[in-house]
């Protein structure tokens, strides 16, 4: 009995050690994220520009990977490539009205797009998530490319009014959002802006000297991708 009457006493004082500890912990929104890397595979619509006499590839689909490397803090190194299977309208020089740079249409073609852009991303919360969630901006540069050459309505027209996308320069800025469903597995939404240069066939300038011998044209995409950290 006198045991018990001392044991009483140290438990309750154990007891109350041990509150102020339990008190003082706090649940922090922010989880840090241990993986350097990843890769990324992402889809969504592609809007374009097709240029002053709209020969240019007309808006779809983009597909794509992505891998991405931590550099320090925030920022993280980003190198893309992406597909665009798209289709462009085939014109000739005749003009539909004589008031407009509106020349007649003679069908479609293919036009295939290979983007690959290296960029630079910061993360607005840092190397870290807020509530499984990391917003973050991005500016890229790099190249567009087209894969298709000449096909489709192209026969209709003579080979100095055929538009050829050839190689531009590109340049990109951006940002999104990723969930964090898992430490290592990211669902990704972002929304791009990228610039290229579309080229004005020869036959076209010759006939209208007010044309642009070639343009930059601003293009939007808004992709959805799945993402792998390790």
């Amino acid at each position: 009995m006198v045991r018990t009457r001392l044991l009483l006493p140290i438990a309750a004082l154990l007891v109350l050690a041990a509150a102020p500890v339990a008190a003082q912990h706090i649940s922090s929104p922010y989880r840090y994220i241990e993986p350097r890397q990843y890769v990324m595979l992402f889809g969504g619509p592609l809007s374009t520009q097709t240029g002053a006499v709209q020969l240019g590839p007309a808006s779809g689909k983009i597909f794509g990977a992505q891998w991405g490397y931590r550099l320090s803090g925030p920022f993280q190194l980003e190198v893309t490539l992406g597909y665009a299977p798209l289709q462009r309208t085939v014109r000739d020089t005749i003009r539909s009205r004589p008031d407009t740079t509106t020349y007649v249409a003679r069908g479609t073609a293919n036009q295939g797009l290979l983007v690959a852009m290296a960029g630079l991303r910061f993360d607005v919360t840092g190397p870290r998530t807020w509530h499984g969630l990391q917003p973050y901006l991005l500016f890229g540069v790099g190249g567009v490319t087209g894969t298709s050459g000449q096909n489709g309505g192209d026969a209709a027209v003579p080979q100095d009014v055929r538009f050829n996308f050839g190689t531009s320069f590109a340049a990109q800025v951006g940002g999104g959002l990723e969930w964090y469903v898992t430490r290592r597995l990211g669902l990704r939404l972002d929304g791009r802006a990228t610039l290229w240069k579309v080229h004005t066939p020869a036959a076209f300038v010759l006939r209208d000297a007010t044309l642009p011998a070639s343009e930059w044209t601003q293009n939007a995409s808004l992709v959805g991708g799945l993402a792998l950290h390790f």
